[in-house]
């Protein structure tokens, strides 16, 4: 448990974010715990690699995973630092840079001063050494720029390090740095806390306060670069995905920061207007015209008020505090009492999937609570609706004692979707069932020579490559398969770079290893994802031949995930078994279960067995080479472990491709159709 006598703000964060068992313990307690919870669940040997493979689900802007928050809540909770953990290596690198654009952002702002600029986090001194000198300083400069400046309120004993603060005679402003390129709904409630602690250690009368965030800038840049963007606005909103017709990297930036763009339909085109965003000192302030303007027009989106809950969560601030104090105080008495506390039990909660940002371990919380009985969260997110009011409904279930819940009330979709998946996954029918005419729809578009192939890739914020924007999925690894329909031994071509020295001749090499011609289907596991890497490969490369040579592959991609994945209008090949999953880490095993001789001749491997069995290990291992903290002897081991992996990926397609046909075939037999 965290020895703290504070609250801080990632304590006031978790309060909306993390269930109570979860408050007040280190991330790798809660890891520890959780483990050892669900190894209690069951008997039988437990994969923990199953909870990623739900790569078949949306999972919004998860791409941008916020590295800088990882390292320094490492940093508040007095954790050694592991320098082998990419994501530590990345919170380093935006810790430094933001430092430096920081600085050099509001020095501009005025030609002629000179700011002191003082870093807390080159101090030694305790939390309370550190409020001191705080206020020593703002006390002795107008011009003042402060990084992880300590501020305390002692009478709700409250405390919080400011990224940055930034004085200029009697204003003051606030900078928070988030390693993302959106202001995300979850920001609010950091820069809530911080503006409460703040304004309640400074003379309110004295100053100006404003508040900002300081974000990843979304623009090309050369590789091993990265920059940054001050934000006065805010999204209120969970998820931010600018719409596909902003294809302006200025107009996708300040979406990304808060502004709005109504797509209009007018008689010569699409039209695409601005609308203001929703500025932070606004939303803070429960005088402003934001909450007055709101009264009369409802900020809704998915059904919710954004309006009421920012409000609520204001003006319930001084309560929300206390319940976390009393929460503290009884875990305190239990370690007392008890020895040393571990988090759990893990129990369904809200907060979970909470309206301002899921768990942290939300994939890994829903495996839990399959194994622990509730047969909900053995289903697809795209079946079940997993929102907040759901689980908080799910949780009284559980309180009362009721352990076999009626899953139709949590189907997701409109009432005739609904009403679909309750045929197929809650009725008593066969585990199997093909439909054949969509199925050969399907297959005519599948030619008889084939090119199998699967992308592994890197994606931080700091640019891998060239004239990339941030968290581009840059391509580090391809295996290729091809299948010329003729009887032949097929071989795997593994091609993957040293990620410090990616080029655009690899990204080259890439596509003609990929390349035969339009009378060849190019066979993928979801194709979303290589389309869009294949896309992006062309406009790195920028040449004619290659563009050609990408559209052609493009146009003749054919997706095996369709085979399996069942929407509110179609399925092609329902299994039951697969409660609405469809990826090809769980297709396989199916493979191995009904049809093990497909399983064996096409060469696959079970991934458990393997030492990469993943995308986000692969990825690990790939970004730590990245970042320099991998010799050239570890390198090549790694090199050979994701060949393998990526490769088993592709064999995997084939086994798959073999399987369905099967199916089919079987299934005909016994209808007596041809």
């Amino acid at each position: 448990m965290k020895k703290s006598h504070y609250i801080t703000k990632y304590d006031y964060i978790n309060y909306f974010i993390s269930q109570p068992s979860m408050w007040f313990f280190t991330n790798y307690e809660i890891k520890s715990a959780y483990e050892h919870e669900l190894k209690k669940c069951t008997s039988n040997l437990i994969n923990l690699n199953e909870i990623y493979d739900l790569e078949d689900e949306e999972y919004g802007d998860d791409l941008e995973n916020d590295d800088y928050e990882s390292y320094r809540q490492l940093l508040e909770s007095n954790q050694n630092i592991d320098e082998d953990n990419p994501q530590i290596q990345s919170g380093l690198i935006i810790d430094k840079e933001s430092k430096k654009f920081i600085i050099h952002e509001f020095s501009n702002l005025d030609h002629d001063s000179n700011f002191v600029v003082y870093d807390f986090d080159n101090e030694k001194s305790d939390l309370m050494e550190n409020h001191k000198k705080t206020l020593e300083l703002i006390n002795s400069h107008n011009k003042l720029i402060l990084f992880q400046a300590v501020f305390y309120d002692p009478n709700r004993q409250l405390v919080t390090k400011c990224d940055a603060l930034i004085k200029e005679n009697n204003s003051i402003t606030l900078v928070e740095t988030k390693a993302t390129s959106s202001a995300k709904f979850h920001h609010f409630l950091d820069l809530l806390f911080q503006k409460q602690v703040l304004e309640s250690d400074l003379n309110q009368k004295k100053y100006f306060f404003s508040y900002k965030l300081c974000l990843v800038k979304y623009e090309r840049l050369k590789a091993n670069e990265v920059s940054f963007i001050i934000s006065e606005t805010i999204n209120l909103t969970k998820s931010i995905n600018p719409p596909k017709e902003l294809t302006d990297l200025k107009q996708k930036q300040a979406f990304k920061l808060g502004d709005k763009y109504e797509i209009i339909n007018k008689k010569n085109g699409l039209a695409i207007e601005k609308q203001n965003g929703y500025y932070i000192d606004d939303v803070l302030d429960l005088s402003s015209s934001f909450y007055k303007q709101a009264e009369d027009k409802p900020i809704k989106s998915k059904g919710l008020d954004k309006f009421i809950i920012v409000n609520k969560v204001i003006k319930e601030f001084n309560n929300d505090i206390a319940i976390l104090k009393t929460h503290k105080h009884d875990l305190e008495t239990k370690e007392l009492e008890l020895g040393n506390l571990i988090p759990g039990p893990f129990i369904v909660h809200p907060n979970d999937h909470s309206i301002f940002k899921d768990n942290d371990l939300w994939r890994d919380l829903r495996y839990l609570y399959g194994y622990k009985g509730y047969e909900m969260f053995k289903f697809s997110g795209n079946i079940i609706d997993f929102n907040s009011d759901n689980l908080k409904t799910i949780r009284e279930y559980i309180d009362k004692g009721i352990k076999k819940i009626d899953l139709v009330d949590f189907l997701k979709g409109t009432p005739e979707t609904k009403e679909k998946y309750r045929k197929l996954y809650l009725s008593n029918h066969e585990n199997i069932i093909i439909d054949q005419k969509e199925y050969l729809n399907l297959m005519s578009d599948l030619k008889a020579k084939r090119v199998y192939f699967d992308f592994e890739t890197i994606n931080p914020a700091i640019r891998v490559i060239d004239n990339s924007l941030p968290f581009t999925q840059v391509v580090t690894q391809n295996s290729v398969i091809i299948d010329n329909g003729k009887d032949q031994t097929l071989v795997c071509n593994n091609l993957m770079c040293d990620p410090k020295n990616i080029d655009i001749s690899f990204l080259k090499s890439v596509v003609d290893s990929l390349y035969c011609g339009p009378e060849y289907s190019y066979i993928v596991y979801n194709k979303s994802f290589e389309c869009s890497r294949l896309s992006e490969i062309n406009k790195f490369i920028n040449e004619k031949s290659y563009t050609k040579k990408i559209e052609t592959i493009i146009n003749n991609i054919f997706d095996l995930a369709d085979f399996f994945k069942v929407t509110k209008d179609k399925y092609v090949i329902f299994f039951k078994e697969l409660n609405g999953f469809y990826s090809i880490k769980k297709i396989l095993p199916l493979v191995d279960k009904y049809a093990n001789f497909i399983f064996n001749d096409t060469k696959c491997i079970d991934y458990n067995t393997l030492e990469i069995k993943n995308g986000l290990i692969c990825q690990s291992k790939t970004l730590l080479r990245f970042y320099n903290k991998v010799s050239d002897e570890e390198w090549n081991k790694i090199v050979f472990n994701s060949k393998k992996y990526c490769e088993n990926d592709v064999r995997a397609m084939i086994a798959v491709l073999k399987f369905v046909e099967k199916l089919f075939s079987d299934i005909c037999i016994t209808n007596g159709t041809n």
